[in-house]
């Protein structure tokens, strides 16, 4: 297997809940986040239909009419088995099958939100922006903030009137002061 394969299942799987099958001891607490999630996952790609789009439409419509088969075929097959009988059909096919098997959902909704750029958008130099815009978020966020609270500090500094007297800095009130 090659290390950009091994390195992509490894980003995949942080993104499932592996940990938390690896290390529960009655698979109650699984269950309850893999039904939550399953739930959640079912009404994101029921709500693409009610975007009606000209151009590109039809494919962003078969794309998450796909992957809400696929998540109402997951959850028939595992949502009704008791938390024991889930523990077992992970440990059957392995923790990291079980949680890509869930995790494709995830990347579902990623494939589809792209075709919704797409098609919207009209111009693929757009979208492309559209889309790496909005999965960075946790990258452009803290630079937005690094930045004003730069610019905050400059003005502060700027701002408060400092003198220089005997090659100490005093501030202007205890300048006056004295």
């Amino acid at each position: 297997m090659s290390k950009i394969l091994r390195t992509g299942l490894r980003y995949v799987r942080e993104l499932t809940l592996y940990d938390m099958m690896r290390s529960s001891p009655d698979f109650q607490d699984v269950k309850a986040a893999l039904k939550e999630r399953i739930d959640w996952t079912i009404e994101l790609f029921r709500s693409c239909f009610t975007i009606h789009l000209t151009n590109g439409g039809s494919f962003l419509m078969l794309g998450a009419l796909l992957f809400l088969l696929m998540a109402e075929n997951i959850h028939i097959h595992y949502g009704r088995l008791s938390p024991t009988e889930l523990k077992e059909r992970a440990e059957y096919i392995g923790y990291a099958t079980f949680a890509i098997l869930f995790a494709v959902l995830d990347i579902g909704f990623v494939i589809v939100r792209v075709a919704a750029f797409v098609a919207l958008s009209g111009s693929s130099a757009l979208a492309t922006s559209l889309v790496l815009i909005s999965m960075s978020p946790s990258v452009i966020l803290p630079v937005f903030t690094y930045l004003a609270r730069h610019l905050k500090r400059r003005k502060s500094e700027s701002g408060a009137e400092a003198k220089m007297e005997s090659g100490a800095v005093v501030d202007e009130t205890e300048a006056k002061a004295s």
